[in-house]
């Protein structure tokens, strides 16, 4: 599965959610041609769950990037990063921001 697609896809979702408002900017990033070997609607999930948790962490907008590069040695595979400029997480809530239908930005 080419991971650049995964990203092209998910930004276009998200550009279309409700999640996303005019103050929101979606970008995507690649370098080169990656092809990760995984459940592909698993890592769209992945991306959508991480992306969707960065728009809403930016209640006032910002921009929110999805990247797909090569890791720095072959046998490290795929980096996918998904960053945004949002509030971040509470200090207090780092240590459950695994548990499920947990939020924790900071106010």
């Amino acid at each position: 599965m080419p991971d650049a697609i995964v990203a092209r896809d998910a930004a276009r979702l998200l550009r279309n959610s409700p999640d996303c408002s005019a103050t929101h900017a979606v970008e995507v990033e690649t370098e080169g041609e990656t092809t990760l070997v995984a459940v592909e609607a698993q890592m769209r999930q992945i991306v959508w769950n991480l992306a969707t948790n960065g728009l809403r962490a930016m209640p006032l907008g910002g921009v929110l990037r999805l990247s797909v590069r090569a890791a720095e040695t072959p046998a490290a595979g795929v980096v996918l990063a998904v960053a945004d400029e949002g509030v971040g997480i509470a200090p207090e809530e780092v240590d459950r921001i695994f548990q499920p239908f947990h939020g924790g930005f900071a106010k």
